[in-house]
């Protein structure tokens, strides 16, 4: 998914030599990613980029340790003081990652976290709060073999959501004693209402970067919302072993 935003900055083969070791220091690593705009702060107007390993899934997995080998939200290179944090979800489209013996990743699906969207909370304490995601997606490339090359092929998709807040401190300790992982992962895989991409949207709370355009605005009108048919498993974690998939609790494919 938007295929043409993809960057490559070295050759295949010097990119697998370094990604490919067990292990690969930061160091070395981190000055083979693309930097990327991921969203746009609608408060202070600063873009938000990251450092993200779209060449292949390689560093993506196990989901400890994602490409960029510290977290989305640790990606994030020009943080402005009110980005809350940020998730990222790997989409196989279908693929089974056969370049790979093993690898593991959370929702194909991206969800909208509730709580890190509510005005009502702060209505008392911080009317002006006003939270809201941003969302944006990027290819990832499969490693694919033609005759004796290695080459890196656009086939898997990664979707961005970024959290914002007029106010840092109070909206992340309030995320915080939510129950991060469990609250965020757990709960949102039963409820309908995290995974409704289009109904936030309809409310305000979900905008995106529009990827037709060169500079890549922020959008928000609905019926230009280019991520409200996407399909793939809805699942705690999604494990690739021997040619299979599976998921560590039962998880829902979702063919909207």
């Amino acid at each position: 998914m938007n295929n043409h935003l993809l960057q490559k900055l070295m050759p295949t083969e010097d990119y697998l030599a370094i990604a490919g070791q067990k292990p690969v220091t930061r160091a070395e690593y981190e000055p083979l990613i693309p930097t990327y705009k991921v969203a746009e702060c609608l408060f202070c107007r600063a873009d938000c980029l990251a450092r993200l390993d779209t060449y292949s899934l390689l560093r993506w997995s196990p989901i400890g340790t994602p490409a960029n080998m510290w977290g989305f939200t640790q990606s994030i290179v020009n943080r402005c003081p009110h980005v809350i944090m940020g998730e990222f979800f790997i989409n196989l489209n279908g693929l089974l990652p056969t370049e790979m013996d093993y690898f593991d990743t959370r929702s194909e699906i991206p969800f909208v976290n509730p709580r890190l969207v509510d005005d009502v909370h702060w209505e008392s304490s911080y009317p002006d709060m006003n939270p809201y995601a941003i969302m944006h997606a990027l290819p990832i490339c499969r490693i694919e073999r033609k005759l004796t090359k290695r080459h890196l092929v656009p086939r898997y998709s990664l979707f961005t959501i970024t959290y914002f807040a007029r106010h840092y401190a109070p909206m992340y300790d309030w995320w915080m004693k939510g129950f991060k992982y469990q609250w965020m992962q757990r709960a949102g895989k039963y409820d309908d209402e995290w995974w409704d991409l289009n109904g936030w949207v309809a409310q305000g709370k979900l905008l995106w970067l529009d990827p037709s355009k060169p500079k890549l605005p922020v959008q928000q009108y609905p019926d230009s919302f280019p991520y409200s048919a996407i399909k793939g498993y809805r699942a705690d974690q999604i494990i690739y072993r021997k040619g299979k998939i599976s998921d560590f609790e039962s998880g829902i494919y979702d063919y909207r």
